[in-house]
């Protein structure tokens, strides 16, 4: 009687903390079917003036490349200014820059390098940049130094600002997987391959059903989450108290200022970024637990939106989001607990029933699913545990450190991703 409740309890658990993103996949994918979103056609004459941030810690790796994309791409140059801002970089990182301006002086029109004392992270930096810009900046820009970007993406970012609604626009994720030990030139262009330790499809699964949610809720209304990798937001939205600077999620920072400001924050389906997924488990982890941990922290800051009737759909979606991110992790936690007590319980040799066997099932299909795909073995049914495991496990060690005082807006840097760039040259 005790496993067989036990086993109900797990059986529930489980239920509870698969409903929401059953109903809200369900939701996103009508939403983005009726989309109404539309690029304006606008002359390079009106595009408005734009402010390039682009913030950097160590990248002496990718700075100068990311320089030299950034100069190729078409955008009024009278109407573009350029911020390099570095956090205190303790390598060659500033030096390159200086030399790739001396190198390169008609590549940017106005060019201005902002050197922090002290390292205080992504966020403050992007506070310290965006304070700096012209006054007549109309559109702020962030870009990060390991993104990529497709040609012509800041005459269409620039674009969507002709419409009066839109106060925030990200572009949407490419991304692949690279051998660890790599592959020479071309690596990572199968974004089927899957990287050491076996995250690189579930991470590819999380990532393009994070992108379905984004695309749906924008098309809607707007996102609460948006890619820092390539974002713009109206000057008008943004103000000294904007950002929280001991956090990070910066972006999905932006997003939220965006929709309270009574604009929309949408991701544009067509505005690409490539970057590397990381190639060790260790890096991807800690990417993940602190992306967890910044919309966490968000979305506990705005709860009082959560399923607000002030906010309309966008209430509906925060509340949601709250949901999926804050709580459903303990409910997951509780239902392994259960799953736990059971087996340690059977194990003393209680008898055994169809239900009580059928709910063993569900465990090896399960937490089997996520083993194989950690030691990158797969087979047929095992990718969506595996990544709903994946992402609980990191939202979970996400709010553990964060409930422990450790915030995570320092971090250290992904040298594999840094690495995978360098086998795409």
């Amino acid at each position: 009687m005790v496993v067989a409740t036990l086993a109900t309890f797990q059986l529930v658990a489980g239920g509870i903390a698969a409903l929401p993103f059953i109903i809200h996949r369900l939701r996103v994918g009508k939403w983005a079917g009726q989309s109404t979103l539309a690029l304006p056609d606008v002359e390079p004459q009106d595009l408005p003036q734009m402010t390039l941030v682009i913030p950097a810690w160590n990248e002496e790796l990718l700075i100068e490349d990311k320089l030299s994309a950034l100069a190729q791409q078409e955008y009024p140059r009278h109407k573009l200014e350029a911020i390099f801002i570095d956090s205190a970089s303790t390598d060659n990182t500033v030096d390159l820059v200086k030399t790739w301006l001396v190198e390169n002086p008609t590549a940017f029109a106005d060019f201005i390098i902002i050197e922090m004392e002290k390292r205080l992270g992504k966020t403050a930096a992007i506070a310290q940049a965006f304070g700096s810009a012209a006054l007549s900046s109309e559109i702020l820009v962030m870009t990060d130094v390991d993104a990529r970007l497709d040609p012509g993406s800041l005459l269409r970012l620039g674009a969507w600002f002709s419409n009066p609604e839109i106060g925030a626009v990200g572009a949407t994720p490419q991304r692949f997987t690279t051998n660890s030990g790599g592959t020479g030139a071309g690596a990572g262009t199968d974004v089927s391959r899957v990287t050491s330790g076996g995250h690189g499809l579930t991470e590819k699964i999380y990532r393009d059903m994070f992108t379905i949610q984004r695309l749906g809720e924008s098309a809607r209304d707007s996102t609460p989450f948006l890619e820092g990798s390539l974002l713009g937001i109206r000057r008008t939205v943004y103000s000294d108290s904007t950002l929280d600077t001991n956090s990070n999620a910066d972006d999905a920072q932006l997003a939220v200022a965006a929709r309270l400001a009574g604009l929309r924050a949408i991701q544009d389906p067509a505005l690409i970024f490539r970057e590397p997924i990381p190639p060790t488990y260790g890096e991807h982890k800690e990417q993940k637990v602190r992306r967890a941990q910044g919309l966490q922290r968000l979305l506990w800051r705005n709860r009082s939106h959560w399923f607000s009737r002030n906010q309309g759909a966008w209430g509906g979606i925060m509340g949601v989001q709250g949901i999926m991110h804050l709580l459903i992790p303990w409910i997951v936690l509780a239902g392994c607990v259960f799953a736990v007590l059971k087996w340690c319980l059977l194990l003393t040799g209680l008898e055994l029933n169809i239900f009580i066997i059928t709910t063993l099932v569900i465990d090896g299909w399960v937490f089997g699913s996520w083993l194989l795909h950690r030691f990158a073995l797969r087979l047929p049914l095992t990718s969506l545990p595996a990544t709903f495991l994946d992402s609980m496990n990191a939202l979970l060690i996400a709010q553990f450190k964060l409930l422990s005082g450790d915030s995570m807006h320092l971090w250290e840097q992904g040298v594999g991703v840094r690495k995978a760039w360098l086998e795409e040259k």
